[in-house]
Order: C-alpha cells, then structure tokens, then sequence
C-alpha cells in the first residue's frame, strides 16, 4: 500500500480489534541517497523492492498492514509485541546479507506503542518515524521506541533548526584552535579547528547539542566550509605577517564527505589564499570510512594530489579494522579518548595501545591521542 491506503488499511485493522493494543513500526534505510548515489537510481530500486518482499512475506505470516510510506520509508502497524519489531529488522539485516550486491546497506527502525485511540494516525505514524530518527547513524542500536524525551528533543531541534541561518550571518559561530603538543620536543606542532556557538546573549551552545541537529538537516555542510574558510584565513594571515605556522586540521561531516563538489571547493579555497601543500589536514570520520571503503580511498587520493593530508577520527570507537589501515594512505590516525580514561586493566589497554601506535608508525603514519593530558 501507499501511504494513504496504508492510513486506511490500518484504522481498519485496529478497528476491528478493539480489545487489542498495538504498534505502529517505521522502518529507515540508513544513507539511501548514498547507495543511489554510488550504484546508481536501478540499484537503489533493487534494494526497495528486496526490502518491500522481506516486510510484506513478513506481515502475511506473523499479522499486520504494512506499507511503503515514502521513498526509502516501510511502515508496519500490528499488534503489540515486544519481539515483533527486533524479531523483523534482525531477519531484514540477515536477508540484506545475501543480497547479491554488497552496498553496506543497515536498516533500522521507531516503535510507537498506540495507548488508545487518542492520536490520528498521521501522528502514530510520526512519532514511530521521530523514534528511528533518533538513532539515526548510530550502528550499535537498531531499534527505539518513543517516549516523552523524543518530543523534547524534537522542540530542542526545532529551535536549533530556527535560528542556525540567523547564527551564521550573525557570526555567533566561532572558531577555536586546540594545540597538538609534540611529546618528544614538547612543542606545539599542529592544531585542530573546532567549532563554538555562542547566541547573541553570550551563552556557549556545546557542539553535543547542535552539530547532531545540523548533521540531520544538511547544514552541517555550510559550518564545515565557514571553518575550512577561517583557518584558511589564520593562515595566511599569520604567513604575512612572517610568525610561524603549523598544520591545521579540520573535520569533515558525513554529509560534505558524500558531497561530490567537497574537493574541489575545499582545493579551490586553499588556492585562494595562498596556502602551501601539508598545511591543511582533512580529518574524516570513521563511521564514514567503514560504510564505503572504495569510494574512501577515491577521496584520500584525490585530496592528496591537492595538497591535502589526511587522518581518520575516533579510531577505536567500535568501527575499527586494523585491516583497513593497510590499504588507506592516511597521513593521521586519532586514538579516542576512550584509551584514556579509567580502564578495568590498565596494563593491558597500554600493551594495546603500544602496539597499534608502533604497527601504525612502521606504516608511516601519525598518532594522535585524544584526552591523553587526563
């Protein structure tokens, strides 16, 4: 069904259960724009139909009225059980797995649980759809279910979302410098940009509360470039006025790294201000790393032959494959600050640690320790 017969279809199933309770199940692709984007629209059709099979065979066994809501959106109403929606995304994810394309592709899913009849059906449906964009990018869970901290969140978001082009123009985006220090030398030899939102009352907005907002409506995209842009700035005016300058790195989203003109912008704004090779470091997410390996070595070399170095972020936050590392020529590996704090066994987290920092160096590349002053 479509969504408006799914509207229908539904009312009607719960109105003939009345002494029944249910549940309104959303499922959402994770990155769709991005399968379509790197195997093109007929491969991303493939996956839809495949997942629409597995959730309609689903619910003709095990009961309910299921729909393709919208896009890559499947939406399933049925009776309340606690295992029906684990039960259905842990088959949907073993199915994905003998797809004959290997695209990465993970599924997840929202659970509203209906306590009366008190809502329209719209808004069951929105409520499930705001539970799974709450886990949105978040590869250790694969199921939510709505509760009253989702519709906070959702105010929370919405102002967010109403004043970030007002923070823009209004400059209250600022952009701060966090020295890397050399343990060896004991000098300061690099730095990373980070991003501060102070609104016009002078409260510091933490990057916690908002970047996961701009990174859902793509404006995370605009923040990135304003930093790029302000680094490269510092640059070069620091090299003319002669004072000493270090490499600088700078985060890249999700969202910029899938965006096709990244590259090109970014190198055509270095050139603009003068900056030399190697003193602009990408820093590039290992979340992003792992979805798609090949297009990840596409953009390391491609930044690279425009002066770029390049590092990976948050190595050791539950992505990691050391297998990766013998193929991606990266210039930086970040250890999280996870290595760092209070640890069940000190001795082996250090044995670890020693291991993978002697491994990477033997490969040419950097460590940096994140928390490692605590």
């Amino acid at each position: 069904y479509n969504r408006k017969a799914f509207y229908e279809r539904a009312l009607r199933y719960m109105d003939e259960r009345p002494d029944r309770r249910f549940q309104i199940i959303f499922f959402n692709v994770e990155n769709f724009k991005v399968v379509n984007d790197l195997f093109g629209v007929q491969a991303g059709d493939g996956i839809l139909i495949f997942l629409a099979g597995i959730i309609k065979e689903w619910t003709a066994e095990k009961g309910g009225v299921c729909s393709r809501f919208e896009g890559d959106h499947f939406v399933v109403c049925t009776e309340e059980d606690d295992e029906y929606a684990k039960e259905i995304t842990d088959k949907i994810r073993s199915e994905l797995k003998t797809y004959p394309i290997d695209m990465n592709v993970e599924v997840s899913c929202g659970i509203y649980h209906v306590h009366g009849r008190d809502k329209s059906i719209n808004i069951m449906c929105d409520r499930a759809h705001i539970a799974v964009n709450s886990i949105k990018g978040n590869y250790a869970r694969h199921v939510a279910v709505y509760d009253d901290s989702h519709r906070e969140a959702i105010i929370h978001s919405q102002l967010i979302v109403s004043e970030m082009n007002r923070a823009m123009e209004q400059r209250q985006f600022h952009v701060y410098l966090q020295p890397k220090f050399n343990m060896e030398t004991e000098k300061i030899i690099g730095a990373e940009a980070l991003v501060r939102w102070q609104d016009k009352s002078g409260r510091v907005i933490s990057p916690a509360s908002f970047i996961p907002v701009l990174e859902k409506n793509h404006f995370i995209g605009k923040v990135d470039r304003f930093v790029f842009e302000k680094v490269c700035i510092w640059l070069h005016e620091r090299m003319e006025k002669g004072l000493a300058v270090v490499p600088v790195s700078v985060n890249v989203s999700k969202i910029q790294f899938y965006n096709p003109d990244f590259i090109p912008v970014y190198a055509s704004i270095k050139k603009q201000h003068g900056i030399p090779d190697g003193l602009l470091e990408i820093e590039l997410t290992e979340s992003a790393a792992f979805e798609h390996e090949e297009y990840l070595l596409q953009v390391v070399r491609e930044l690279h032959d425009n002066g770029f170095l390049c590092s990976l972020d948050d190595f050791g936050t539950g992505y990691s494959s050391l297998g990766l590392l013998k193929d991606l020529p990266i210039d930086v590996l970040k250890l999280d600050g996870v290595f760092f704090r209070v640890s069940v066994d000190v001795n082996r987290e250090h044995t670890i640690l020693k291991y993978i920092i002697d491994m990477v160096k033997e490969l040419n590349i950097s460590t940096v320790a994140e928390g490692v002053e605590r």
